[in-house]
C-alpha cells in the first residue's frame, strides 16, 4: 500500500516530500524503503511500531549529530563568578578548596592532639 508522489521538478525521478511532512514521517518512510533482499524492508511484514521505534531513533541520533545542546549549568555559573571575584580579591582558590584546606588542618590537629594524650597516657607511672 505504498503511494508514489510526484516527480520533483527537474525531472530527476527522484519522489518529492511534501511540504507538511514531519522529519518522523519522512524517516520512516526511508526506513521503510531501505533495499532488503529482494523487497524493501516495508514489504518484510515488519509491525508498523517498531519501524516507527527505528525512525524515531534515527531522528534522535540525527539531531544529536547535526545540533549542539546548550544547557544552562546554574552550579558552573555560579563557581565562574566566585572565582573571577576572588581573582579580583587576589585570591585564585575557589572558596571550595579554602574549606577543604581548613578541614584537613583541623584533622590534623586533632590528630596530633590524640597522640599527644595516648603518648601522655602510657608514659604516666601508675
Amino acid at each position: 500500500m505504498q503511494t508514489t508522489a510526484a516527480p520533483a521538478a527537474g525531472g530527476q525521478g527522484q519522489a518529492a516530500a511534501p511540504a507538511h511532512e514531519s522529519p518522523l514521517e519522512a524517516a520512516l518512510a526511508n526506513v521503510k524503503n531501505q533495499p532488503v533482499g529482494p523487497g524493501t524492508l516495508g514489504e518484510a511484514g515488519m509491525s508498523e511500531s517498531y519501524l516507527r521505534r527505528v525512525s524515531e531513533s534515527v531522528v534522535r541520533e540525527s539531531f544529536e549529530d547535526h545540533y549542539r545542546l546548550v544547557v544552562e549549568d546554574a552550579h558552573a555559573q555560579h563557581v565562574q563568578e566566585a572565582q573571577s571575584s576572588g581573582a579580583q580579591q587576589g585570591d585564585t582558590r575557589p572558596a571550595a578548596d579554602a574549606g577543604a584546606s581548613a578541614a584537613w588542618l583541623v584533622a590534623g590537629a586533632v590528630v596530633v592532639l590524640a597522640l599527644g594524650a595516648v603518648l601522655l597516657f602510657v608514659r604516666r607511672p601508675r
